[in-house]
C-alpha cells in the first residue's frame, strides 16, 4: 500500500544542528501522496531552502509540524480544509492558515444564485477546485460518485443562457453554473493570473484562441505590473500568504473565478519563450520571502482576519 504520510515522530522544536537556520514544515493534507509532492512548486522553494541550510521537513500531521517547525506553510491540496488548519491556531508563524475553502461557491464571484438577474452565457464548474482532481487523489468524498462525464472528458462546459443548463447539471450537488465574463483580445481570450508570495508579487496575463485560457492552448503571454484592487482585496479577505488568484476584466469589472494556495511545479528555463518560465535565481529570490517571515518583517495575513 503506498504510504501516505510521515510517521508520527516525538520531535521538539529547536532541536536541530547549531548550522541550521530555522526549521520549516511544508504541512501537506493526512491523505497526500508522498510521490506526489515533486508536482507542486512549494517542493522547489523547500530544495532551496535546504541548499541554503534551513531544515525542512515534509509533515502530513499538525501536531508534529507544531511541535518541530519555526514557521509552517499550509499545502493541503484539496478544496476544504478547515480541519487541517484548525489545530494550528497556537502555533506563532503559519502561512496560509486562514486559507480552509476555496470551493467556487465559497470565493467565485461569477456563481449564479436563484434569482439573479443574467441573461448572458453561462458556464458549468465543479464546485471543487481543479475539478476536483486533488480530491479524488486524496481519496475523499467529494461527489465524485455521480460526476459527470461530459465534465470529467471535457472540461467546462459552456451554455448560452441559464436556461439552456440541463437540470441534470443545474441541480448536481457537486457542480456550480457560473456567469461567462470573458476578456478579449480582439478575436482571442485572455485571463491573468496574480501569483503571490508574501510580499513577493507577479502577475501575468495568458491569451489563447479557446474560451478556456490554460497555458497549454496559450500562444502569448505578458507580464502586467498592476493588480486589480479588487484582486488584492479578496486575497487580504482569504488570508493567502501563498498561492494564485486568477481574473478577467471587461467593461462590467474585474472577475475572480479561480484561488489556488498550492501552485504547480515549474520548468527552470533561461531562455526560449515557453510560457511558464523562471530561472532558479529568480525563484530562489522570491523564496526569500521565508527570511522576512521568521525575522517578523512581514506576518501572515490571517493574523489580522
Amino acid at each position: 500500500m503506498e504510504q501516505t504520510c510521515d510517521a508520527h515522530a516525538p520531535y521538539l522544536r529547536h532541536t536541530t544542528p547549531p548550522h541550521t537556520l530555522a526549521n520549516i514544515s511544508i504541512l501537506w493534507h493526512p491523505r497526500s501522496l508522498r510521490w506526489r509532492r515533486t508536482y507542486y512548486l512549494i517542493s522547489q522553494h523547500a530544495g532551496i531552502w535546504a541548499e541554503e541550510g534551513h531544515a525542512v521537513r515534509h509533515h502530513c500531521h499538525a501536531a508534529d509540524a507544531m511541535r518541530w517547525a519555526d514557521a509552517i506553510i499550509v499545502h493541503a491540496d484539496a478544496s476544504e480544509v478547515k480541519s487541517v488548519v484548525e489545530p494550528l491556531s497556537d502555533h506563532p508563524l503559519v502561512l496560509n492558515a486562514g486559507v480552509a475553502d476555496i470551493r467556487k461557491s465559497a470565493m467565485s464571484d461569477l456563481v449564479l444564485k436563484p434569482g439573479d438577474d443574467w441573461r448572458g452565457p453561462v458556464v458549468v464548474k465543479t464546485d471543487l477546485n481543479n475539478r476536483g482532481f486533488p480530491e479524488r487523489w486524496l481519496l475523499l468524498k467529494s461527489g465524485f460518485a455521480h460526476w459527470n462525464t461530459e465534465l470529467r472528458s471535457r472540461g467546462y462546459l459552456l451554455f448560452s443562457s441559464f436556461t439552456e443548463v440541463p437540470d441534470a447539471l443545474r441541480n448536481h450537488p457537486a457542480l456550480v453554473v457560473e456567469r461567462f465574463e470573458p476578456q478579449r483580445e480582439g478575436e482571442h481570450f485572455t485571463t491573468t493570473s496574480a501569483t503571490f508570495f508574501g510580499d513577493e508579487v507577479s502577475c501575468i496575463q495568458l491569451t489563447a484562441a479557446e474560451w478556456q485560457v490554460k497555458q497549454e492552448p496559450a500562444f502569448a503571454w505578458k507580464r502586467m505590473t498592476e493588480i486589480p484592487e479588487a484582486v488584492l482585496a479578496k486575497r487580504q479577505a482569504l488570508g493567502l500568504d501563498y498561492g494564485k488568484i486568477d481574473f478577467t476584466v471587461n467593461e462590467r469589472g474585474t472577475h475572480i473565478f479561480d484561488v489556488n494556495k498550492t501552485i504547480g511545479r515549474i520548468a527552470f528555463i533561461e531562455n526560449g519563450e515557453q510560457i511558464q518560465r523562471m530561472s532558479k535565481s529568480r525563484l530562489k529570490a522570491r523564496g526569500a520571502v521565508i527570511e522576512r517571515y521568521l525575522s517578523g518583517e512581514i506576518t501572515p495575513l490571517s493574523r489580522g482576519k
